[in-house]
């Protein structure tokens, strides 16, 4: 029998027991990242359908195989291989999958809006086995690359959407300014992809200070500890230190507060672009003024689904392994954990909560 940790309803979580399936496409889970999203899921602020298997960041080797649920973009795979699991399902008919592309209306994730309730039920990472449903992308990882680091494919993939959304035209990130407001793994990988296309000047804004001190291995040229700042200090302290006083290029929100709305625009130069990312729950309203976003040639963009490639550029980033990313994963919990490793992701007390299925065996 099969281990899994099951949301029954919101904030109940039980371990239950389910048979192996006799069909389709296994994979063995070798380890799971709780995300800052999974918070909004156990307490249904993002609302799912119950019984559900927590769980989307996804890695694991194939353990049984069914090519007639894979996707037509997947590797070549085979039993066996390690793999990365794209967490999210497109429909491949609606107006946004023939025309945009990772916009799908229907779209369905693993371990938030696909239920437990009907066999083969492992659909959830939350769990010693992953069942496939159909149409899934598999991507192969080495073998060689340490749990810790595979495991943070799926963030790091979201933290290059954000940039790829701040820069449309990536070129143009060189010799820019990027301020990222709040460095959980998110804005942590944000700041890498920064980094990495080449940004001139990166500032990260947190109030943790055991964030902001992994923010200085991680390619951030300023730290600031919004904690020491009043009112609106914060955002002209901020305008102060980029481009000469003229704001910056580009302001990446991944804290998930309303506030930070609220302060981060003001950071911005004109013609600057806002990026929000972190704010996937539906926290209430903020208040902004569109005479300066009109009078300031401002843009505020959303970003909330990652592309195929955002996940390929993530797997070769790692493999560069340009920072100590093995230190991000901070914390390690057993499936019969589950509660506790969400209420840490709560708490921010951690960098990276992973659930790794060997701990308790």
């Amino acid at each position: 029998m099969i281990k899994a940790a099951v949301l029954k309803a919101p904030e109940d979580i039980q371990i239950d027991e389910f048979p192996f399936p006799d069909h389709g496409t296994v994979i063995k889970t070798e380890a799971v990242g709780v995300c800052g999203t999974d918070p909004h899921v156990y307490n249904n602020t993002i609302a799912t359908q119950h019984p559900l298997i927590m769980g989307h960041e996804l890695l694991g080797v194939v353990q049984q195989l069914d090519g007639k649920t894979l996707s037509k973009q997947s590797d070549k795979i085979n039993p066996g291989d390690r793999v990365f699991i794209a967490p999210g399902i497109d429909c491949n008919e609606c107006f946004y999958c023939e025309n945009i592309g990772s916009l799908c209306k229907d779209r369905r994730f693993y371990g938030i809006n696909i239920t437990s309730e009907a066999p083969p039920h492992l659909h959830g990472g939350f769990s010693e086995f992953l069942a496939l449903v159909p149409n899934t992308t598999l991507l192969k990882v080495p073998d060689s690359m340490p749990t810790e680091v595979v495991v943070l494919i799926e963030p790091m993939a979201c933290g290059i959407r954000a940039v790829k959304q701040a820069f449309p035209e990536l070129e143009k990130i060189k010799n820019s300014t990027i301020v990222i407001l709040g460095v959980g793994p998110v804005g942590l990988f944000a700041t890498v992809a920064s980094k990495l296309y080449g940004a001139r000047k990166i500032i990260v804004i947190d109030r943790l200070q055991h964030r902001l001190d992994f923010a200085k291995q991680f390619g951030t040229d300023l730290v600031v500890d919004r904690s020491k700042y009043e009112g609106q200090e914060l955002s002209k302290h901020v305008k102060r230190e980029s481009n000469n006083g003229n704001g910056a290029d580009a302001v990446i929100e991944c804290t998930g507060e309303l506030e930070a709305v609220e302060y981060g625009l003001p950071m911005l130069r004109k013609g600057g672009r806002f990026v929000e990312k972190g704010i996937y729950a539906d926290m209430g309203n903020v208040q902004v003024s569109p005479s300066s976003i009109c009078t300031q040639n401002i843009e505020f963009v959303g970003t909330s689904y990652t592309y195929l490639q955002d996940f390929k550029d993530a797997i070769e980033a790692l493999k560069r392994m340009d920072f100590p990313y093995h230190k991000i994963v901070t914390d390690r919990f057993g499936i019969e954990e589950a509660r506790k490793a969400i209420m840490a992701v709560i708490a921010r007390e951690c960098m990276k909560v992973i659930i790794d299925p060997t701990i308790n065996k």
